[in-house]
C-alpha cells in the first residue's frame, strides 16, 4: 500500500476539521447563504465538506487522490443511510465528491460563491505555470463578488528561520512526522513518517514530496494577476495580523 493509501485511513484522525477553520469558512462565506454553492479545492476525504453541508451550504469537493475521494463517497452513502434509518427523511446529500486536479477549479462549475484550498495543498505545485493556472481556474470558477480561501504554512518564518521540521502530530492510532529540507533549487523537500499504532507493533511508511514555498508576497502576486480585486492576509485562521513569526498564511481574495 502506498503512502497516501495508508494516509487516507487516518486522514479524519491526524487532520480532524478544526472549529476555527470552519468558523472562519462559514464567516467568509456567510454573505452567500444556507444553499450557496462552494468549491472544496484538495478536499481529502471530504472533511470540510460534509461540515459545510451541515452548515446549509452546497458543496463540491474535489482531490487528485483516488483513494480519498472514495472515502468521501462512502461517507457520504453512510450518512444517507444512517439519516433514513433515523427519521425516513434522508441525509440532504450536501457534498459531493470528484476526482481533479486544482489547477483545472472551473471544469466543476463557474457559478460558485465560496471556494477554498486549505491544508497547505496549493504549494505542492511547484511550478509557476501550474500556480498561474490554478488561481487563474479559482477566479473562472466564482461568481463576481464570490471569495477564494488559501491556507498554506507561513513560508516567510519557514525560510526566515531556517525551519527544518514542522510539530509532529501524535495520536493514539498514528502519528506523523513532517520534516523540511532546503533544497539549492528554492524548492522544499517534504518527508514524511506516517507510524500506524497497532496492538502490538507498529507500521512505518514514509514518503518525500518537494514543495514550492510560496511566500506573502508570493500569493499577493499570484492573485493580483489571476484578476483577483482584493486580496486580504491573516496569520492564522484567529484572524491575527500576518508577519514572519505568524503560524500560517491565510488569504482571502475577493473576485
Amino acid at each position: 500500500m502506498s503512502f497516501y493509501e495508508e494516509l487516507s485511513n487516518y486522514y479524519d484522525v491526524i487532520f480532524p476539521p478544526q472549529p476555527a477553520q470552519l468558523d472562519f469558512l462559514v464567516e467568509e462565506f456567510k454573505q452567500a447563504g444556507p444553499g450557496k454553492k462552494i468549491l472544496d479545492v484538495a478536499c481529502a476525504n471530504g472533511g470540510y465538506s460534509f461540515a459545510l453541508g451541515e452548515r446549509g451550504f452546497q458543496v463540491v469537493g474535489f482531490d487528485l487522490e483516488e483513494k480519498m475521494i472514495a472515502l468521501a463517497r462512502q461517507r457520504k452513502e453512510e450518512l444517507i443511510l444512517a439519516s433514513y434509518g433515523e427519521n425516513d427523511t434522508g441525509y440532504g446529500g450536501n457534498a459531493d465528491f470528484y476526482i481533479g486536479d486544482m489547477r483545472r477549479s472551473a471544469r466543476f462549475g463557474t457559478d460558485f460563491q465560496g471556494l477554498f484550498c486549505i491544508g497547505n495543498s496549493l504549494v505542492h505545485l511547484t511550478e509557476q505555470k501550474d500556480l498561474t493556472e490554478a488561481a487563474v481556474g479559482f477566479y473562472q470558477a466564482l461568481v463576481e463578488g464570490g471569495a477564494a480561501i488559501v491556507q498554506v504554512v507561513n513560508f516567510d518564518r519557514i525560510i526566515k528561520y531556517g525551519v527544518d521540521s514542522l510539530p509532529t502530530i501524535a495520536r493514539e492510532e498514528a502519528s506523523l512526522v513532517r520534516n523540511y529540507i532546503h533544497l539549492e533549487s528554492g524548492l522544499i523537500d517534504f518527508q514524511t513518517i506516517l507510524t500506524v499504532h497497532e496492538k502490538d507493533n507498529f507500521r512505518e511508511y514514509h514518503n518525500s514530496i518537494q514543495l514550492k514555498p510560496l511566500l506573502k508576497n508570493d500569493l499577493d502576486k499570484l492573485f493580483q494577476e489571476a484578476g483577483f480585486k482584493e486580496v486580504i492576509f491573516y496569520g492564522g485562521f484567529n484572524r491575527i495580523e500576518h508577519s514572519a513569526d505568524s503560524p500560517a498564511t491565510v488569504l482571502v481574495a475577493k473576485k
